[in-house]
C-alpha cells in the first residue's frame, strides 16, 4: 500500500515536470527580439546617419511588414531596405536632420504573425544630437528660419501715436500763424555734404575693426554687417541690387561686369555665410583678417573707379 502511493505520487511529479516544460517551450517560442540602434550619437546639419533595426522572431512566428513613414518627426527619411530570412530582418534606414539640437527618433512599428494572430512590436527610441554647422558652404542651409517675432499689445503704442500727432499738429499751427504774422529772416538753406561710397564703406570699416565679441549676437551682427557694407559698395558703383540676393545669384549678377578682385569679393561673401545663418564662431583673428581683406578691396576697386574717371 505505500509503494502505491509512492508511485501514484512519482506520476503526479513527471505529469508537472511534463506541463512544465510544454509551457517553458511555448514560452521560449514566442520570443521575439528587437535591437535598435544608430550610426552615430552626433552629426551635423545635412549629414546621413543609418538607423539599423534587426528583428530575431521564433519559428512560429512570421514578418509581415514594416511601417515606415515619410518622415519620423524631424527625421527625414532619404532611402531604406528590409531584408533578411524567415526568423531574422534587418530594416535599414538612412535619413537627415535639418536644424541643430538634441532629438529622439520615434520607434518603428513592427507587424508580423503569431500563428493566426497578428501582432505588432515597436522598436526602440534613439538619441541623436545634430552640431550646427553646415557641410557645403556653397549651399543654402536649410534649417534657416527667420526669428520669430514676440507678441505685444499695441494699445500703449497707439495712444502714444495719437499724442504725437496731436503734439505735431499744434506745431504746425504755431508754424504757420508765426510765418503769417510775423516777418521772417530770409534762410540759408546748408546742405550735408554726400559722402562717396568708398567713404561710407571705410567709416564702416572701422567701426567694425573696433568691435568688441561678448557674446553669439555679436559674431551675427559682425557678419550682417561686414555683408552689408561690401554689398552695398558693389552695387552702388555698378547699379546692380546685391542687399537682397543670396551668395549664388550675387554670383550670377556679377558675372558680367569688370570688377576688380571679383574672386575676393566672393570669398568673403562665402566665407560669412554660415556665421549669419548657423551660428558659426570662427576666431577672431580670423574677423580681423577678412575685415583687412576687404578694406583692401575697396581701396582697390576705388582707385580703379577714380583712375577710370580722371
Amino acid at each position: 500500500m505505500k509503494k502505491l502511493k509512492v508511485k501514484n505520487l512519482k506520476m503526479k511529479l513527471n505529469f508537472f515536470i511534463l506541463i512544465f516544460f510544454i509551457f517553458f517551450i511555448n514560452t521560449v517560442n514566442a520570443e521575439i527580439l528587437v535591437n535598435t540602434r544608430i550610426s552615430a550619437d552626433t552629426i551635423m546639419i545635412g549629414d546621413t546617419a543609418l538607423l539599423d533595426i534587426n528583428v530575431e522572431f521564433s519559428k512560429n512566428m512570421e514578418f509581415i511588414e514594416a511601417k515606415i513613414p515619410k518622415n519620423i518627426d524631424d527625421f527625414e527619411i532619404l532611402d531604406y531596405k528590409i531584408f533578411g530570412d524567415t526568423y531574422s530582418k534587418k530594416i535599414n534606414i538612412i535619413g537627415a536632420i535639418y536644424k541643430n539640437g538634441d532629438f529622439k527618433i520615434a520607434p518603428i512599428q513592427i507587424i508580423y504573425k503569431d500563428d493566426t494572430e497578428i501582432k505588432s512590436i515597436y522598436s526602440d527610441t534613439v538619441n541623436i544630437s545634430v552640431l550646427p554647422i553646415a557641410v557645403n558652404m556653397n549651399e543654402s542651409i536649410k534649417d534657416y528660419t527667420a526669428p520669430k517675432l514676440k507678441k505685444y499689445d499695441y494699445t500703449g503704442v497707439i495712444v502714444l501715436i495719437g499724442i504725437v500727432l496731436i503734439l505735431v499738429l499744434l506745431i504746425a499751427l504755431i508754424i504757420y500763424l508765426w510765418r503769417k504774422y510775423f516777418k521772417k529772416k530770409p534762410e540759408v538753406e546748408i546742405q550735408a555734404p554726400q559722402l562717396s561710397p568708398f567713404e561710407i564703406a571705410q567709416m564702416k570699416i572701422l567701426k567694425l575693426k573696433n568691435m568688441k565679441f561678448e557674446n553669439d549676437e555679436d559674431y551675427k551682427f559682425f557678419a550682417f554687417e561686414l555683408s552689408y557694407l561690401i554689398r552695398e559698395f558693389v552695387g552702388t558703383l555698378y547699379n546692380i541690387d546685391c542687399l537682397e540676393s543670396s551668395n549664388t545669384e550675387l554670383k550670377e549678377k556679377i558675372k558680367n561686369i569688370e570688377l576688380l578682385k571679383k574672386e575676393l569679393f566672393i570669398e568673403i561673401n562665402d566665407f560669412l555665410e554660415p556665421i549669419k545663418f548657423a551660428k558659426f564662431k570662427p576666431p577672431i583673428k580670423t574677423l580681423m583678417m577678412y575685415i583687412e581683406l576687404t578694406e583692401n578691396f575697396v581701396n582697390t576697386v576705388a582707385q580703379n573707379q577714380k583712375n577710370i574717371t580722371d
